[in-house]
């Protein structure tokens, strides 16, 4: 009783502490999004037509305050049924494995639901400038929201990864990821065409007088701009490359394992990818060569090892020779 008492103490204490680092690289998620979204809004007010309001600073910070709180909230009860079998260490079932399999969409909506609720009251702050306003809190959503969704993929994937490959130990992965050539188009596309165009957007909205007065310099919104793309192309660039970078090493790894006689070694497969692919094909590699050990352990049984060990070097018969 004591031992039971303790194990479930300890499956408590490590659910709470996986609750509280998910929660919190949410909260950190969203504010770094919301910093960099700030980062253009606030300086290129100062360059545009449209009035911004005086006391944005302190509702940045009012919003990085309830935004954080309210994602790492959502975050955690989001986790929390997933997390009752795996901090067990049980098996899931077909519900709880569905569940898990559903982990990063979830996430993905609680990000982007958080900044869509952060551009609407950036509006009513501001709801003075009227429609003229649209534009430059869409250009604010339009880095925050996927800077808060990448960087919150790359914060809480030491989370998620272990319990994907858990949900799906015993079972085909379900989640549909892009492949790694369609990663690299991503990453190119927020790196490089998404601030490139923004800029471009720029020289022609000025060219027509929209937003900027057509006598306006076009240095410092650029700048910005730039230097945004500096910031957020670095985590995106990491999460990319951690995408495609860390499941490859677990097999890696797990080779190594099987290179040692360790031949019970899976990895998780998680996504239906050219990555999801090599790890289900991993495992059925090892599975075979379980299968093989075992034949070869039940061979040698019957007719000694040595004699088995050359059969299956040499590939010698099992019909006999007829006299």
């Amino acid at each position: 009783m004591p031992s039971s008492a303790a194990s479930v103490a300890g499956q408590r204490k490590s659910a709470r502490r996986l609750s509280i680092q998910y929660g919190t690289d949410l909260a950190v998620a969203y504010v770094i999004g919301l910093l960099d979204a700030s980062a253009i809004l606030i300086p290129l007010g100062r360059h545009t037509s449209v009035p911004f309001a005086r006391h944005d600073a302190v509702a940045v910070v009012v919003l990085g305050v309830v935004g954080a709180v309210g994602v790492a909230v959502a975050g955690v009860l989001n986790l929390a049924p997933t997390l009752r079998w795996f901090a067990a260490g049980s098996e899931p079932d077909p519900g709880q494995r569905d569940t898990a399999m559903k982990l990063a969409r979830h996430q993905a909506i609680i990000l982007f639901g958080a900044w869509a609720v952060t551009g609407g009251t950036s509006l009513l702050l501001n709801r003075s400038a009227g429609a003229a306003l649209l534009l430059p809190i869409g250009l604010g959503v339009l880095f925050g929201g996927p800077a808060t969704a990448g960087t919150g993929l790359l914060l809480t994937q030491r989370i998620v990864r272990p319990i994907m490959g858990a949900a799906t130990r015993n079972g085909e992965p379900r989640v549909a990821v892009p492949g790694v050539f369609a990663r690299l188009i991503m990453l190119w596309f927020l790196c490089s065409a998404l601030p490139i165009g923004v800029i471009a957007a720029f020289v022609v909205l000025r060219s027509y007088g929209w937003l900027f007065a057509r006598s306006a310099s076009l240095d410092v919104p650029i700048l910005v701009v730039s230097l945004a793309a500096l910031l957020l192309g670095l985590p995106t660039m990491i999460l990319t490359s951690r995408s495609i970078s860390d499941p490859l090493g677990d097999v890696v790894d797990a080779m190594a394992e099987v290179e040692h006689g360790r031949i019970g070694t899976y990895v998780g497969v998680y996504e239906r990818s050219q990555i999801g692919r090599l790890q289900a094909g991993f495992n059925r590699m090892v599975a075979g060569l379980a299968e093989r050990d075992r034949l070869r352990d039940l061979f040698g049984r019957h007719v000694g090892t040595d004699v088995a060990q050359r059969a299956i070097r040499e590939g010698a018969s099992l019909s006999g020779d007829v006299v």
